[in-house]
């Protein structure tokens, strides 16, 4: 295994600030006046954990979540109890989910780790060319870890094994990806200085062969207005399209065999990013949108169907059966016409209150989830089981 101390932030992190300044509040189970809001999820249990950061990975046994301070930790998924904590490498865990392959976990921590769920012993890390694989979120699929690091190096990595099946060099910063049976599609976001320095601007969207990272096709995303462009993640795929959303406030969707335009929608780009990861919903793609937006467009035309106000709009949407969740500050479950089933927690009310943040939901509905009590540092936070009073 490799580590790396001392070192200084890789560029191209996404930098959101893991304890968000907002008014967000209401005691506990307190909720808006909202129909949606009649019924409350179950509270199963909840856990001070001053230091998770990510989205957790729910396995039959426990929930595994990142930290701020570069370790791992899991918890039963039953009653929440400490089986495990793992330290890595110093400095936080920079991924904001810990994923599943080849029956390990897999963090994102400057380089990228795989850690056996039952224990947390360390299998294997990989830092790539650069030695940063691990500063994006990765991708997953079977037993293949797709990984994007700071100076522009895209993997695909034997999750077994720890060993790179193929590492190209994209000349841009990707981030996590997007992946089809066939191909690994990227964000990217172009090096503005030289030698691969300074801030990040315009970039692409890179699809390329799954079997040998050959590249297949790419699709500019130009800068706005002076606003730094590129995309942060790689879209989400519905049947032959790739739905994309830019940092400057562009959504596209791109035919997945060569790149086509198919459409696209642009929005303000001085307050409406793109920057978390869609998913679709029948045939609605679902984003959630840096000004505190979430908007639900046609899949074929790019037509909104609907949106709502959320109280962060930083945390990605999580698609289950026929519903999308969101958690952003209160937890709310939507439907594919933008019907929300039910909303809970997060109330603007300056002072106090409880807001959720980062959250997964398993197969069978249950939401594991990180919130805090207040918002002015890395105090008064838990991890959360909840029971929805509706599930999938």
């Amino acid at each position: 295994m490799s580590g790396v101390s001392g070192r200084p932030a890789p560029r191209g992190i996404a930098r959101y600030g893991v304890w968000v300044a907002t008014s967000l509040a209401a005691s506990l189970g307190t909720n808006c006046d909202d129909p949606a809001a009649v019924n409350q999820p179950v509270i199963l249990w909840q856990v001070p954990s001053q230091r998770a950061t990510t989205a957790p990975l729910v396995l039959p046994s426990v929930v595994v979540f990142g930290a701020l301070d570069g370790s791992v930790i899991a918890f039963d998924r039953q009653t929440g109890a400490t089986r495990w904590k793992q330290q890595l490498a110093l400095g936080e865990v920079y991924g904001t989910a810990v994923k599943e392959a080849g029956g390990l976990a897999i963090v994102p921590q400057y380089e990228v780790w795989a850690l056996e769920p039952s224990t947390g012993a360390i299998r294997w890390s990989f830092g790539g060319p650069d030695g940063a694989a691990g500063v994006h979120d990765v991708a997953t699929a079977g037993d293949t870890v797709f990984t994007g690091s700071a100076d522009g190096w895209a993997s695909a990595v034997d999750a077994k094994t720890g060993h790179a099946y193929w590492s190209v060099d994209l000349a841009e910063s990707p981030w996590r990806p997007a992946v089809t049976a066939d191909l690994v599609i990227y964000g990217t976001r172009g090096f503005l200085g030289e030698n691969r320095q300074g801030p990040l601007g315009a970039g692409h969207v890179v699809a390329l062969r799954r079997s040998d990272g050959s590249e297949v096709w790419r699709f500019p995303l130009p800068d706005s207005a002076g606003i730094f462009g590129g995309a942060v993640n790689g879209g989400a795929v519905w049947q032959d399209r790739l739905i994309v959303g830019g940092t400057i406030g562009r959504a596209s969707a791109l035919r997945l065999v060569d790149g086509t335009l198919l459409w696209q929608v642009a929005n303000d780009p001085q307050v409406t990013g793109y920057r978390a990861q869609p998913v679709i919903l029948d045939d609605v793609v679902v984003f959630a949108r840096e000004d505190h937006v979430v908007e639900g467009r046609d899949v074929r035309t790019g037509e909104q169907r609907w949106s709502m106000e959320r109280p962060a709009g930083l945390t990605e949407p999580v698609a289950l059966g026929p519903y999308v969740y969101v958690i952003d500050g209160s937890i709310s479950m939507i439907e594919a016409d933008g019907t929300e089933a039910w909303r809970y927690g997060g109330v603007a009310f300056p002072g106090g209150g409880t807001g959720f943040f980062r959250g997964t939901v398993s197969a069978d509905g249950m939401i594991y989830t990180l919130g805090a009590s207040r918002f002015t540092g890395n105090d008064g936070t838990f991890v959360f089981a909840l029971q929805p009073p509706v599930r999938p």
